[in-house]
């Protein structure tokens, strides 16, 4: 199991513990749709695709090692490839912020925040997933509870003027 915990109150970057032993650092970038995973051994590249594009790419020393497309805006829903082998990381239900994972339509793991009002989470992913590749999931999530709070906040200042 791995924990997920903000490093600053108004920020998504976050550590990421293992045995309560830090092994990861998720990054994300002020503008866009781009970050950094920093594990004790490597740095990880994490964007999107430039443009109208739906595409997330994980890159190791500019090489592309995994990838996940997010086929309908409307829905929470990744579609991840690693080494030919696909995933799917979907919201639970469209009104709760847990998401599973499957393969090939079973369930093998979950994304899950600690509560309602936290950005702090717990992933149970498969121990089999390679770590670069389970912390490119987890930094997917964090990426729709970004986007989720980030629209919130514009609705919000809308209705108050």
């Amino acid at each position: 199991m791995l924990r997920i915990f903000p490093k600053h109150w108004f920020t998504w970057n976050s550590e990421v513990l293992e045995n309560d032993i830090s092994i990861a650092s998720i990054e994300f970038l002020a503008w866009g749709e781009n970050g950094e995973i920093i594990t004790h051994d490597c740095c990880y590249k994490v964007y999107r695709e430039p443009g109208l594009s739906a595409s997330f790419f994980l890159e190791e020393n500019g090489k592309r090692i995994a990838w996940a497309i997010k086929p309908n805006p409307f829905y929470k829903l990744f579609e991840i490839n690693y080494a030919g082998t696909e995933y799917e990381l979907k919201a639970e239900s469209p009104f709760l912020r847990q998401f599973i994972l499957q393969e090939r339509g079973l369930i093998i793991g979950a994304i899950s925040p600690n509560h309602a009002f936290t950005r702090r989470a717990i992933a149970e992913l498969p121990a089999n997933i390679p770590l670069p590749i389970r912390l490119f999931m987890i930094w997917l999530v964090l990426l729709l509870w970004r986007r989720n709070e980030q629209a919130s906040a514009v609705t919000s200042d809308a209705m108050s003027t």
